[in-house]
């Protein structure tokens, strides 16, 4: 029927997907859930949420929330003696060198060329001390106070006011780094960049829950953190035991977050917010009332009809069943195929004029399933990014990593017989300095590789799956080889691309 009172949620797997605890009308306490699965927190002196906060204090927590997040990590609510970060970017003796200090996070550079990125370094000494001392540490627990506070709130709301502190701490930690690098203090260098690997991992750790954004944020950290370690390995005077601890610090790392494992906390979200649409009218219209597509169409629906919960959280809970399996397919084409087959908001209905009425809604004649089909996705689309993006994203930042192991054995090979040089073909180097060859995950097929001059290059095809020849994003290198002078631009080629010699870039200045 389309009219009449709602049939009640009824708590399952099939529905509420958890089934304990529950709060006072009888339905799962998602925040509890997912705060025990978080947990249990670690010593404080095993964890690296604790220095950090003390070098990025007071990381976006005001008032309450302080107070909250402080008890639960187990540290008293005290500013700390020593002064917080102040980032690169942030700092308003360095406004309006932006290009400068993404610069100086991505190549060595020293005092002479930027003095006052080296005085904003020394400023920052004792902070940036405390960000590498927390990469060190086991665990990163920092709980939301969404999750902390007594009263049950929605999901949704969950406060992520400390991923842009983090990322601002390793971008200044890189920037450091390669301010050490630049000046020949290769040792010191390699602890900041090492840092900044370990706080991407700790960031999406695989044995906790973690959302989309922070895999697509601890992706962004490592991606950086894996240029800054090309730009040391193409170092012509890197020291031998440098290079022995990148290759040996490289190889020990966590994995990396994955897709599959962010759906499923993902998936937490979804169901809890089809509990609290069907508990609120307001939530309702929040939700489904949102700008885009059928959104018009949704509010009528809502508020007009009778709608069935049980089926709309079914729907929500098969469809990402169906993304948890495409994430879970081996090739990168299957599962971005995979992932585009699970259409979200497919039944398109009328978003503007009278079509678009509650009247229009019930003469469609749609039935419950239908209707509760709808909902879910139209809850779906309000949470869930392109997947094939996010699944590009990650498997980039895989290969990255891959590519930089590969560069390191390379330099190792090199090394290790002078006359010869760079081997001729990747196998060479399989069993003394690699195990195995990694392979171009975006066609599970061998990578490119090739000597060029006293260097090399290779690269992977990257997510258009086409071969372009060596011609990298960003524009730095085209058809296997860097440009010279103009600076680079975006291009339609996306391969990822190790060059190396690599030339030393100046500095941009500010306009």
């Amino acid at each position: 029927p389309l009219f009449g009172p709602e049939p009640r949620l009824v708590v399952s797997e099939r529905t509420t997907w958890i089934t304990t605890p529950l709060v006072a009308d009888g339905l799962p306490d998602f925040s509890a859930h997912l705060l025990a699965r978080l947990g249990p927190a670690p010593p404080p002196e095993e964890n690296a949420a604790v220095p950090l906060l003390a070098a990025l204090w007071p990381m976006g927590f005001v008032g309450p929330d302080l107070d909250l997040v402080c008890k639960a990590i187990g540290i008293p609510v005290a500013k700390p003696a020593r002064p917080p970060l102040v980032p690169a970017d942030a700092d308003p003796l360095l406004q309006g060198l932006e290009d400068l200090v993404a610069d100086g996070s991505s190549r060595p550079w020293t005092a002479e060329e930027a003095p006052d990125l080296r005085a904003w370094a020394d400023r920052n000494e004792d902070a940036l001390d405390l960000i590498a001392e927390a990469a060190g540490r086991p665990r990163y627990f920092l709980p939301s106070p969404s999750l902390l506070r007594s009263r049950p709130e929605p999901l949704m709301a969950t406060l992520l006011s400390d991923l842009q502190a983090v990322r601002a701490a390793t971008a200044s930690l890189a920037c450091r780094g390669m301010g050490h690098a630049g000046a020949g203090r290769f040792a010191d260098a390699w602890r900041d960049i090492h840092a900044t690997h370990r706080l991407g991992r700790l960031l999406a750790p695989p044995d906790r829950p973690y959302l989309l954004i922070h895999a697509l944020r601890a992706a962004a950290i490592s991606i950086e953190a894996d240029r800054c370690t090309l730009e040391l390995l193409g170092l012509p005077d890197l020291p031998d035991d440098v290079l022995a601890a990148i290759r040996r610090d490289l190889a020990a790392l966590p994995p990396h977050a994955n897709l599959a494992a962010a759906l499923a906390t993902e998936r937490l979200i979804g169901i809890d917010s089809v509990v609290w649409t069907q508990r609120s009218d307001a939530t309702r219209q929040e939700l489904l009332g949102s700008p885009g597509r059928d959104g018009k169409a949704a509010r009528a629906l809502c508020s007009s009809t009778s709608l069935d919960w049980n089926g709309v959280a079914m729907a929500v809970n098969h469809a990402y069943s169906r993304l948890e399996e495409a994430a879970g397919r081996k090739s990168f084409a299957e599962r971005r195929t995979a992932a585009n087959a699970v259409v979200l908001g497919s039944l398109v209905l009328p978003t503007e004029g009278p079509l678009a009425s509650a009247a229009y809604v019930a003469r469609l004649g749609l039935s419950r399933i239908e209707r509760a089909d709808f909902v879910g996705r139209k809850i779906l689309e309000f949470f869930v990014p392109n997947p094939s993006f996010v699944d590009a994203t990650l498997t980039k930042r895989d290969c990255l990593s891959d590519l930089v192991r590969l560069a390191a054995a390379l330099e190792a090979a090199r090394r290790a017989d002078p006359g010869r040089g760079f081997p001729q073909r990747l196998d060479e180097l399989v069993p003394g300095h690699l195990e195995a060859v990694p392979a171009d995950p975006f066609i599970d097929g061998p990578l490119s590789y090739a000597r060029r001059g006293d260097g090399y290059l290779f690269y992977s095809h990257g997510p258009n799956l086409a071969d372009d020849g060596g011609s990298d994003i960003f524009g730095w290198i085209e058809h296997g080889e860097w440009r010279h002078g103009a600076a680079p631009v975006s291009t339609a080629a996306d391969d990822i691309v190790i060059r190396m010699p690599m030339p030393k870039r100046p500095l941009r200045r500010p306009r």
